[in-house]
């Protein structure tokens, strides 16, 4: 994962090059991780509709490394309740069911898109999730 929603990019612009006061619109607390449907951009969660998987999944990062990544240190399981391809993944600032209204911080695609069958399981496990800025 390594792309910034818009949000997010316009605040670290203006925290670095000392543009505008950066508003306290940040993640506080807890972050939370939808699965997408097509190709998240800075502006589109592609959210799998709540019929499909029901909710975010709480997600927790550590401390940054030195080249410049952080990993998740909870593991994140999304049930399937009917077949889907989840091909992304987005971290929003608030929990709810898929596409509910929440502030996008990072977007990205998974290396392989998953196609999940009702009952399945989509599991990222601890250090599976890399979120880095390039």
């Amino acid at each position: 994962m390594a792309a910034l929603g818009t949000l997010a990019t316009q605040n670290l612009l203006n925290w670095m090059l000392g543009g505008a006061t950066v508003a306290a619109n940040t993640i506080t607390g807890t972050a939370y991780v939808e699965v997408s449907a097509g190709s998240p951009t800075s502006v589109s969660a592609s959210p799998i509709p709540t019929a499909t998987i029901a909710s975010r999944q709480q997600a927790s990062f550590g401390s940054v490394a030195a080249g410049g990544s952080a990993s998740n240190s909870l593991a994140m399981t999304f049930s399937a309740i009917a077949g889907c391809t989840v091909s992304g993944l987005t971290i929003q600032n608030a929990s709810g069911t898929q596409g509910a209204a929440a502030t996008m911080w990072a977007y990205g695609l998974l290396a392989t898109a998953r196609t999940l069958g009702a009952g399945d399981s989509l599991v990222f496990a601890v250090g599976s999730c890399v979120v880095t800025l390039a």
